[in-house]
């Protein structure tokens, strides 16, 4: 990717609203909006929606790309800064989509930040937030992908995500680093 990155770092300033008060992410020549999937469980002989997970959708001049090229080309120095725009698109826009009382699941990749301090800071950024948007941090699942991560700064995140009231799932158990 020829993109240089974006060096702002308030995330704030990289979120915008389009005319349907859908929030959107800047980041250099991509767009990045919200796309929530449904996730399903068994009641009777139906399924009920019962939660969204958060997905993102990056767009470069209005042409949808394939995340998975879109985060690797994210440098190292912005990945924090971009994930962290993404969970708050995510918050920002779960109000607009009519999916209100089910749980809203959101990935976190423990290699973004391994410095304990840093990631200690977002998460509580994210979680002070909340009563921005009007969400209860028990509507809340951080889904964490799977990937080797420092034990210590996963359990402290791990801890302080559950004291706040933040629910925690496992993303993709039994693939990967978790055989």
């Amino acid at each position: 990717m020829s993109q240089q990155p974006d060096r702002r770092r308030n995330v704030a300033e990289a979120i915008f609203v389009d005319e349907i008060g859908l929030q959107f992410g800047v980041y250099g020549e991509f767009r990045l909006w919200s796309g929530y999937q449904p996730i399903f469980a068994p009641e009777g002989k139906a399924l009920r929606a019962v939660a969204v997970e958060g997905l993102i959708e990056p767009r470069r001049i209005a042409e949808p790309m394939a995340p998975s090229m879109f985060f690797d080309g994210v440098p190292a120095s912005d990945r924090l800064f971009v994930e962290t725009m993404c969970r708050m698109l995510h918050l920002g826009n779960y109000r607009n989509i009519g999916v209100e009382g089910l749980t809203l699941f959101f990935n976190y990749n423990p290699n973004v930040n391994d410095h304990l301090g840093r990631a200690l800071a977002e998460i509580r950024l994210m979680t002070r937030h909340l009563g921005d948007f009007e969400l209860e941090p028990g509507l809340l699942v951080c889904e964490i992908t799977e990937q080797a991560a420092d034990d210590r700064v996963l359990a402290s995140l791990v801890r302080e995500m559950r004291r706040d009231g933040i629910r925690i799932a496992i993303d993709d158990f039994g693939t990967g680093h978790s055989t």
